[in-house]
């Protein structure tokens, strides 16, 4: 399989224009040639259930690509700390390079 990229970042969100079963959604957009392109969506409501965390995921998912470049940065810093007794501890590097493994698809 071919190496697999994300869509470039920066990402945005913005509250839908109109509600949807009385709540809003939000929409996940990057830049596509100048003008947003919807990516993602964080929903209001799912089947009956209200989603009141809709705007903190849209948050969240926006800034998905600014997290795993600092977290990239960040692993880059300490190239050579293999999870040990080093001045981060073992489990912090552990979860850095877990959720790098996890966004990237790599291991």
């Amino acid at each position: 399989m071919a190496d697999e990229k994300h869509t470039a970042g920066p990402w945005s969100f913005k509250q839908a224009i109109a509600p949807v079963d009385g709540e809003y959604d939000y929409g996940i957009s990057a830049d596509f040639e100048g003008r947003p392109l919807c990516i993602a969506e964080a929903f209001g409501r799912i089947a009956r259930e209200v989603r009141p965390n809709a705007l903190a995921n849209g948050r969240l998912i926006a800034a998905a690509p600014d997290l795993l470049e600092a977290a990239e940065a960040i692993n880059s810093y300490f190239p050579s700390i293999v999870p040990s007794r080093g001045v981060i501890p073992n489990e912090k590097i552990a979860k850095l390079r877990a959720a790098i493994a996890k966004a990237t698809g790599k291991k």
